[in-house]
């Protein structure tokens, strides 16, 4: 079967709200076999409401819509749906009595304007919501389903998951498996893998770009896990051989973590300009305690001097962005945490701070172990989160590399 979803709201459509429901009801949806037809956003206006309605109707046999079940005036999915039909609105005595229970557990009088909420179109179904007070409703119209959500992600998921879901058919369930790429650009990727991304047949390969990272993703439709497993099995094995090395099951500071954790290695880090986000990359790693010795966020050079043992010499004469430095401070927070390995940054993230001879984007990074230190110099673009981001990713791929052919 098809399906369509259409994310309702005005602050959907400026961004202020980020769109998670339609990727999450998406693969939720493909996980039981059905294709999407349509996915679209609109504002909160019943002649736009209407409009994708009737578009969705034509083209999909389930349409899904999100947000817009409010107690406020511009609230209109609901009205909108059921004027589209003809449908009278009543109040729900299921719906007023879950309401109820809800402001009473919180001892709160319920305002009147929420009375607008338990007004459901004739003959429709009531879908309980055990987070919020908008009840969800579900519509079948000559072997269509309408299924009205509230907006906010923790009301609509559990109602999806209890309210819906076992209610819907089932076709030929649909897989996929993830893997990634790592230490390749993207371009690099699909020059070695072209053939297999344009394969117009199942299983399909598609990639999903990120800073430092490539998700590599694998669907198919099929009657088991077993059964998908042995339809993937030549292209899987295409995708290992193509991207050797590069290829991995897990994201990059997963892959890390498992890495030293399976070596017996621990990590430490000391940062400037990537303020604590390394560390922060490997402690949310459910596990990276097992591995992880500690970090030290060395902004200032005094903090550099006085926690990491940087000579100041070498940041009078070279600067604080160095590889001098930089090669101090891995070597400083290896000794301070104990550890088998440290990194270490110091850049310039920007957006100001840049000159001729250390432009924006300038960062050292430093991998040291008992036996060696080494300092990789990069120039990154992007803004001052991606600069940081990369700078990250740039440094725990070095230490997977090294870690593999070394250690």
């Amino acid at each position: 079967m098809l399906f369509s979803i259409v994310a309702v709201g005005n602050e959907v459509i400026s961004g202020t709200t980020t769109n998670a429901n339609t990727p999450w009801l998406a693969d939720s949806l493909e996980s039981i076999g059905h294709s999407p037809a349509l996915l679209s956003v609109v504002p909160d206006s019943e002649s736009n409401i209407t409009n994708i309605l009737n578009s969705a109707l034509a083209l999909s046999d389930i349409v899904v819509l999100t947000g817009g079940l409010g107690p406020t005036p511009d609230d209109l999915t609901k009205e909108s749906v059921a004027k589209s039909f003809k449908l009278e609105l009543q109040q729900s005595e299921t719906a007023m009595c879950w309401m109820k229970s809800f402001f009473e557990k919180r001892s709160i009088d319920m305002p009147s304007s929420n009375l607008k909420q338990a007004l459901v179109p004739l003959g429709a179904r009531s879908l309980k919501n055990t987070v919020g007070t908008a009840p969800g409703i579900i519509i079948e119209i000559e072997d269509k389903w309408i299924i009205l959500l509230p907006g906010p992600p923790n009301e609509l998921q559990p109602m999806w998951r209890h309210e819906v879901l076992p209610f819907l058919p089932v076709s030929k369930r649909f897989f996929q498996k993830d893997f990634y790429v790592l230490g390749m650009s993207e371009s690099t990727m699909a020059d070695r893998i072209m053939p297999l991304l344009k394969r117009e047949t199942e299983p399909h390969l598609a990639p999903y770009a990120g800073i430092g990272q490539i998700r590599l993703r694998i669907s198919a439709h099929a009657d088991s896990y077993d059964d998908f497993s042995n339809r993937i099995s030549e292209v899987e094995r295409k995708i290992e051989d193509r991207l050797c090395g590069h290829l991995f099951n897990h994201p990059m500071t997963e892959t890390l973590i498992r890495l030293l954790i399976d070596k017996k290695l621990t990590i430490s880090t000391s940062e400037s300009c990537t303020g604590g986000l390394i560390s922060k990359q490997i402690t949310d790693v459910p596990g990276a305690s097992a591995c992880f010795a500690g970090g030290a966020v060395t902004y200032s050079n005094e903090s550099k001097t006085g926690i990491l043992g940087v000579n100041p010499f070498n940041l009078e004469q070279f600067g604080a962005v160095s590889e001098q430095v930089a090669s101090e401070m891995a070597e400083g927070a290896r000794i301070k945490f104990g550890s088998d390995i440290a990194l270490s940054a110091t850049g310039i993230a920007g957006p100001s701070g840049g000159t001729d001879e250390k432009p924006v984007g300038l960062v050292y990074m430093g991998f040291s172990t008992p036996h060696e230190t080494k300092v990789f110099k990069e120039v990154f673009t992007g803004d001052r989160n991606t600069v940081r981001v990369r700078t990250a990713m740039f440094i725990m791929w070095q230490t997977i590399e090294r870690i593999l052919k070394e250690l």
